[in-house]
């Protein structure tokens, strides 16, 4: 076996170990989390649009895995907290509801 063989070998291993690599990333790990109930018109759109299209749209697009946790009714955040909580990190993605004199707005923060 010549020496130039044994290079190419070599970097042909090299690639399908590159390549195995690459193909067991770590899916990606998003947090979505709101205190109010999936009754509220919001987080019923976030849980049956947003979220599935985020995922459908990820694996589409990218090579990626997008987990998912969702966390509604206050099993994460409370219903006042939403928006520290995206500001500290231990959600990524928060929607929240607030009063002003005019009107209801709705919005969704991400962090």
């Amino acid at each position: 076996m010549g020496f130039r063989r044994l290079l190419r070998l070599i970097a042909a291993a090299a690639m399908i170990c590159a390549a195995g690599t690459a193909l067991a990333q770590e899916p990606i790990r998003l947090r979505i989390a709101s205190g109010q109930k999936p009754t509220a018109t919001y987080i019923y759109l976030m849980q049956s649009f947003f979220v599935p299209e985020l995922v459908k749209r990820v694996s589409e697009r990218t090579q990626h895995k997008l987990v998912v946790e969702e966390g509604y009714s206050g099993s994460i955040v409370g219903p006042a907290e939403t928006l520290e909580h995206v500001q500290s990190g231990d959600i990524d993605i928060g929607a929240y509801c607030f009063v002003t004199s005019l009107r209801i707005c709705r919005c969704i923060r991400f962090r």
